[in-house]
């Protein structure tokens, strides 16, 4: 996780998504989790993937930890010095503010 953050502010594109690996039914990510850890979704409905919720677990790999880096790695993209320098030089960000206060919001506050 921390190499890919990293990757990430290296290679400094102008957004960056991060997210949380889910374990869908008919995977072997799927199979795995369920012979190797611990899964912690019941229904399609827990599935959600965009949340920032961990849906399973793995020995040495708690759903917290997953669950910090995915929150941690949106804040050591967006909260460098040089990236809101450049957010604030753009015309977009102030022809977009609510938007872009928002994202902000998203991104400080979790």
């Amino acid at each position: 996780m921390d190499d890919t953050i990293r990757l990430a502010c290296e290679l400094d594109p102008l957004v960056a998504n991060f997210s949380i690996a889910t374990p869908f039914p008919g995977t072997q990510m799927y199979d795995t989790v369920k012979a190797q850890g611990r899964l912690l979704a019941d229904t399609w409905d827990d599935f959600v993937f965009f949340e920032g919720k961990a849906r399973f677990e793995m020995p040495g790999l708690p759903a917290e930890l997953v669950e910090r880096k995915w929150k941690e790695a949106y804040r050591r993209f967006y909260l460098r010095p040089k990236r809101i320098a450049h957010t604030l030089t753009r015309k977009e960000t102030w022809l977009r503010l609510p938007r872009t206060v928002r994202m902000a919001w998203r991104t400080v506050m979790g």
